[in-house]
């Protein structure tokens, strides 16, 4: 007998009552039965673990890129390819405070330190005019370096890899240019130049001339489940080796295009040493596949003919740096720009972003010009 007011429950065997359900639902039993078992798949945990690995990545280092929040995650034993960080990354809104342009419909917030000094840096002599004590001055969103001595040091955010100076450090040398005096007032050597300048870079580029490149390899992005296999790169006119070309010429040295922000923005800068130097992981699982395109038919005109230019080619970037965009590598008969570039979304629909942590190859001049690029 059941209670008064409570109607009798059904008993209805568990295999027809779901039988039923799926009926109604327009479900197929087998998956039904199979997330019953396991309501959480094997990829979506993992995708879990990645996330929380990332998200713990950008909140301890808001300023870096999804590239180096994917080195950190691997670092941490979660292993995903550059791509899948993005997408992560992308889908979460968990860009780098420096590498995003944000709208400008935020109204400015309040300085982060008085201008004690009224931006004047000379002094009468030691100890009057301290630059190098506060180390940190606490915000809502990043703990941001004003002024300390260890932090003219180059950074190492990735062993091996070149990611240049703080931008503050940066900003007082533009500065301290400007200037009719030089800085002084502090003897510890808390102010000095930067290690890679315009003319070490002019001079890079011009050992390029009169030499014929005998190889050139790709760096692009890896995918797969196993993060082996190389991104699509091949775009008939233009190429996307994402992260550097390497450049083999007859004197047998390497050459190292990249993208870098040695000169406040991201652009492109050429070393002389190999890819080694500038990427970790180079043809690991969840690294950087070497692809070797010296036999690609868009390069053919370049290969084992006599450079008879290399130039830069720079645009004027944020503080009112200039940024170098491209290199531009001539022989008689055909042309390449090694780019600081990429499109502006994905799929590519024709436009394209300039000075961006990615490294394109363009072909033809007429595409250059609807990349961007500043031609003469």
């Amino acid at each position: 007998m059941s209670e008064p007011g409570v109607a009798p429950f059904v008993q209805v065997p568990a295999r027809a009552l779901h039988a039923s359900e799926c009926r109604v639902l327009q479900l197929a039993r087998q998956p039904y039965h199979r997330w019953l078992e396991r309501p959480v798949t094997n990829a979506v945990l993992e995708e879990a673990y990645r996330t929380n690995a990332l998200f713990d990545a950008h909140r301890e280092d808001p300023e870096f890129g999804y590239r180096f929040l994917a080195d950190e995650a691997r670092g941490a034993g979660s292993v995903m390819a550059d791509r899948t960080a993005w997408r992560i990354c992308r889908d979460n809104r968990w860009w780098s405070v420096f590498g995003k342009r944000r709208g400008r419909i935020e109204k400015a917030g309040p300085p982060v330190h008085d201008d004690l000094v009224r931006r004047d840096f000379t002094a009468d002599g030691p100890n009057r005019l301290w630059l190098a004590d506060i180390t940190e001055h606490a915000t809502a969103w990043i703990p941001v370096v004003v002024a300390t001595i260890e932090a003219t040091r180059r950074p190492v955010k990735q062993p091996g890899a070149r990611t240049g100076y703080p931008i503050w450090v940066r900003i007082l040398w533009r500065e301290q240019s400007r200037m009719p005096g030089r800085v002084k007032g502090h003897e510890n050597g808390a102010m000095r130049s930067p290690d890679f300048t315009e003319d070490e870079y002019a001079r890079t580029v011009e050992s390029l001339r009169g030499r014929r490149l005998v190889g050139v390899t790709y760096y692009p992005l890896s995918c797969g489940d196993d993060g082996a296999e190389a991104e699509e790169w091949d775009f008939g006119v233009w190429h996307q080796p994402t992260m550097g070309v390497g450049l083999l010429a007859d004197n047998g040295n390497r050459y190292s295009a990249v993208w870098g922000n040695s000169f406040d923005c991201y652009g492109l800068e050429i070393f002389q040493e190999p890819m080694s130097s500038q990427l970790t992981m180079i043809g690991q699982p969840g690294g950087t596949p070497a692809v070797v395109v010296t036999d690609h038919p868009s390069w053919s005109g370049l290969i084992g003919v006599t450079l008879v230019g290399a130039d830069i080619l720079w645009s004027e970037g944020d503080y009112g740096l200039r940024v170098p965009v491209a290199v531009e590598l001539r022989a008689p008969a055909a042309t390449a720009w090694l780019v600081a570039g990429r499109p502006a979304q994905w799929p590519p629909d024709g436009r394209f972003c300039l000075g961006t942590d990615d490294v394109m190859t363009v072909f033809t001049r007429e595409f250059a010009g609807t990349v961007g690029l500043p031609l003469k």
